[in-house]
């Protein structure tokens, strides 16, 4: 396992993936069925990823999976926001992780974005503890990009500190503690083989982050 922060290179899938590995789009492969969340509206929400927990970086000892959901925000004929994915405390995006996912791809009761499968490169940046998480609370900085002439190029990546591109707004867990930052994905790379992303995240970064209690907040930021 690696003990450094990863840059991830996001390419279209030549065929479906059907293999419990990191990916972006697509349909979900070992997520239950029945734990498939719908917002308030009720309307089910898009797959948008699934990240390993174990590989290439250790996040989790009890997790396996972590699956990544988001309502769409603006409607594609009036451009206008229809669903507040935004709110990272709402309903209408949600990280759920599992412990044993199966083998099988999920039927998605919506339709899905482009596939695309996902490739690793090792960064000089350490990985972040959940130890170096929780110490946070004094001060959410400590672990960010402050300035923009330091954001990364990396703008996919996994682990390691978050790119902000608006400021710090860390989720924190039902005890108040700052969620551990998962990966984030930059909507307008992905918008260049799926334009449909920027129906979620227009032309911003997606930030996934996740606690020990077993689920996750997204959070998305547009430049």
């Amino acid at each position: 396992m690696s003990d450094f922060a990863q840059k991830l290179t996001l390419a279209r899938a030549p065929q479906r993936i059907a293999a419990l590995v990191t990916k972006f789009g697509g349909s979900p492969v070992g997520f239950p069925q029945d734990r498939w969340p719908v917002c308030s509206l009720g309307t089910p929400l898009t797959f948008l990823a699934q990240i390993r927990l174990d590989a290439p970086m250790a996040f989790s000892d009890r997790y396996a999976m972590a699956y990544v959901f988001m309502c769409q925000t603006y409607d594609e004929e009036t451009s206008a926001a229809t669903h507040e994915t935004f709110d990272p405390e709402g309903d209408h995006t949600a990280v759920i992780l599992v412990e044993r996912p199966s083998s099988n791809v999920t039927r998605s009761p919506v339709g899905t974005l482009v596939e695309f499968e996902i490739s690793f490169e090792q960064l000089t940046e350490p990985a972040v503890s959940w130890a170096e998480t929780y110490s946070l609370t004094a001060d959410l900085e400590d672990l960010e990009y402050e300035n923009e002439e330091d954001y990364p190029d990396e703008t996919h990546r996994l682990g390691g500190r978050v790119g902000w591109i608006q400021g710090p707004e860390r989720p924190v867990d039902g005890r108040g503690r700052p969620m551990r930052f998962l990966c984030q994905f930059d909507a307008c790379e992905i918008a260049e083989e799926d334009p449909n992303i920027e129906l979620y995240a227009g032309d911003g970064i997606i930030y996934v982050f996740f606690s020990e209690e077993g689920y996750g907040r997204v959070v998305w930021q547009s430049s």
